[in-house]
């Protein structure tokens, strides 16, 4: 059985890419044209990540790239404008990019809304994890937004301090009494602990301020 590289559905049909509905492709891309496959290696990976790491604001210490889709439909890295994150397995923890994915999706069945996510390949076909950015609009713009550690007033080498019922009660006073974002807090909170995720700390835990609210 084959399954979507996206929304772990199973693919009952020929589609435009091999292993991808097409509508949980466009969905992530927006138009069925991109190319899944990244035009370079993991070799090359390493070495664009050296150059294009210092103009990107992406927390974290696993190794990242910020990509933008170019004319030609490829999705390639820059410093500033990406739209997509990419992130491939460590070498020391193979199929971690497998892993984040399907943690991301199994999280819908909780009614959490994750960011838009899926699997592309390198050109030497290893796996890696390519998120949407949910930090900015389409024309850009970047939206506001706060870490609880930043929440909390804290230096961010004290992640780790606090406990979960201190940060819904931080929530709870930052949304005004919003119950519906206290409950996708727990909801979350919920998810890192069935799925043995024992790194969610108070960096990894944002709020977002929307225009008008």
């Amino acid at each position: 059985m084959t399954y979507c590289k996206i929304s772990l559905k199973k693919l009952t049909k020929t589609t435009k890419h091999p292993r991808y509905r097409d509508a949980d492709f466009r969905s992530l891309f927006g138009s069925l044209k991109v190319s899944p496959q990244l035009p370079f290696s993991r070799s090359e990976f390493q070495q664009s990540s050296v150059k294009y790491i210092k103009g990107i604001s992406i927390a974290g210490v696993q190794q990242k790239l910020s990509l933008k889709i170019d004319p030609g439909n490829r999705l390639i890295p820059v410093s500033e404008g990406g739209k997509y994150i990419l992130k491939p397995s460590p070498e020391e923890f193979p199929n971690a990019a497998e892993n984040e994915h399907a943690a991301m999706v199994t999280s819908k069945l909780l009614k959490i809304e994750p960011a838009a996510c899926g699997l592309v390949s390198f050109s030497d076909g290893e796996l890696a994890y390519i998120t949407k950015r949910f930090d900015r609009l389409d024309n850009k713009e970047k939206l506001h937004q706060e870490d609880l550690v930043q929440g909390f007033g804290m230096s961010s080498s004290r992640k780790y301090d606090g406990s979960y019922e201190a940060a819904g009660k931080l929530i709870n006073r930052m949304t005004n009494g919003k119950m519906s974002v206290v409950l996708d807090f727990v909801r979350r909170v919920t998810h890192a602990y069935l799925i043995g995720n024992d790194d969610m700390h108070l960096k990894n835990i944002s709020l977002q301020k929307l225009e008008g609210n």
